[in-house]
């Protein structure tokens, strides 16, 4: 039943994420990011009978509730666009209510996939992990967004790069821009903690991020992201604050068999992984999932993608349980 409410507030909230722009978020405990508000029902241990039923699961983003912000992001007026540095064509972008964020359009570019942004959120917040800045579906103007720019090549690349349709608009996402974001340094550390995640590295004094490094790595394998590890994409809300996942817009697209191999060969080289997040994952079914990501608008094939990955997941998770032991792989909260 508390899935069921779960999984009908994520149907309530998946209504009002597709706007038209023309008219115009506590750090987690240490050792685990699913623990208190932000745990979802599967992972709740169920109350022995009579006690009173538990108040309905809200999801949270550092400390705000959600919906809270996706109500303050998706249906205002978008007041300032600033063109983004990146490789990718991005947009710094201010609301009329102050709000600040960051838009995404359709393009060609491989690894700047706009519904991987927004489906990389709802999977967090269904899963209770609460990194994953809220983010939502906005349709722009052609002449809004070519007017932000003032470089000629990027005009050009606009042109032919950015999906607009024959009514002169495009498709984007929209996140949430999150204050004072630094970078977390996980790939500059690589060296020291990727070997600790193997079964047969000793832990005696294991990296400080080590849990966090195996949390994303799982990740990333997750929603197919095989562009994490290009320089600054590992992000902490202020110096030792909450780890924030951003820049998931390389995930769950149609990547290259490279990318792919890549991608597998770093779940390998994770041998100790985090509980919650592991029993998170193996909570909802297949309905369930669908129904989650329907906000985000990935197709049949970019779905069942996905669900094909959760199962390798557990797979490579319950093939290391058996050979070490469950203590010795769900080795952090």
């Amino acid at each position: 039943m508390a899935l069921a409410r779960t999984l009908h507030l994520l149907t309530i909230s998946a209504c009002i994420i597709t706007v038209s722009t023309s008219a115009g978020a506590a750090p987690p405990r240490r050792g685990g990011l699913l623990e208190g508000i932000n745990q979802p029902s599967w992972l709740k241990k169920p109350a022995p009978s009579p006690s009173p039923e538990p108040p309905a699961y809200q999801a949270t983003f550092l400390g705000t509730p959600d919906d809270d912000l996706l109500a303050r992001m998706c249906d205002q007026p978008i007041v300032k666009l600033e063109l983004d540095k990146g490789t990718a064509i991005k947009f710094k972008v201010t609301l009329k209510n102050g709000v600040l964020a960051a838009l995404r359009p359709q393009q060609t570019l491989e690894q700047a996939n706009d519904r991987a942004d927004i489906a990389a959120y709802w999977l967090s917040r269904a899963l209770g992990l609460g990194v994953v800045p809220p983010a939502c579906a906005r349709t722009v103007n052609q002449t809004e967004l070519m007017a932000a720019v003032a470089s000629p090549t990027w005009k050009t690349r606009m042109a032919k790069e950015v999906r607009w349709t024959p009514e002169g608009s495009v498709r984007a996402s929209l996140t949430y821009r999150v204050p004072g974001v630094v970078d977390g340094a996980l790939e500059t550390s690589r060296k020291v903690w990727r070997p600790q995640l193997l079964q047969a590295t000793p832990l005696p004094a294991p990296h400080a991020d080590l849990a966090e490094a195996s949390r994303i790595m799982s990740w990333d394998f997750l929603t197919a992201n095989w562009d994490r590890w290009s320089g600054d994409n590992t992000r902490r809300a202020g110096k030792a604050g909450p780890w924030v996942w951003v820049d998931n817009g390389a995930g769950f697209g149609k990547y290259a068999a490279k990318a792919q191999k890549a991608n597998e060969a770093r779940l390998r080289q994770v041998e100790r992984f985090s509980r919650n997040l592991v029993t998170a994952v193996r909570g909802p079914s297949d309905d369930d999932l669908k129904l989650i990501l329907a906000p985000s608008g990935l197709d049949e094939r970019e779905l069942t993608e996905f669900l094909a990955r959760r199962h390798v997941f557990l797979q490579h998770v319950d093939g290391l349980i058996a050979k070490h032991g469950e203590a010795q792989v769900l080795a952090f909260d």
